[in-house]
C-alpha cells in the first residue's frame, strides 16, 4: 500500500496538483481497511450489484480474457467455478 500511495502522490504532482485523484479500480474494493489506513482523508464509494446480475457479466468478461491468452475452449466448469467465487465473496464480504 505504501507503494500504491507513492504511485497516487506522483501520478498528482505530475498531472493534477490541484485536482483530486478518483480511481475507479474495481479491484481496489476489497483493499477498502488498507486504503483507508493510507489514505486517511479519502472519500471511499462502492457501486455494489447483486451478484445474480453480475455473475452472467462476468462469465463473459473471464471468457474473453481466457480466450485471448488461451486456444482452448472456455469449458463450463470454469464458469460454475467463477460462480461459485463471486457468491462466496460477496457471503464474505
Amino acid at each position: 500500500m505504501k507503494r500504491y500511495f507513492k504511485l497516487k502522490l506522483r501520478h498528482n504532482y505530475v498531472f493534477n496538483q490541484k485536482k483530486r485523484f478518483l480511481s475507479k479500480n474495481p479491484f481496489t474494493i476489497s483493499k477498502i481497511d488498507s486504503l483507508c489506513k493510507q489514505f486517511q482523508d479519502a472519500k471511499i464509494l462502492s457501486i455494489n450489484r447483486y451478484p445474480n446480475i453480475i455473475i452472467k457479466s462476468t462469465i463473459h468478461l473471464n471468457e474473453l480474457i481466457f480466450r485471448s491468452i488461451s486456444s482452448e475452449d472456455f469449458k463450463q466448469e470454469l464458469k460454475i467455478k467463477t460462480k461459485k467465487l463471486i457468491v462466496r465473496w460477496y457471503l464474505e464480504s
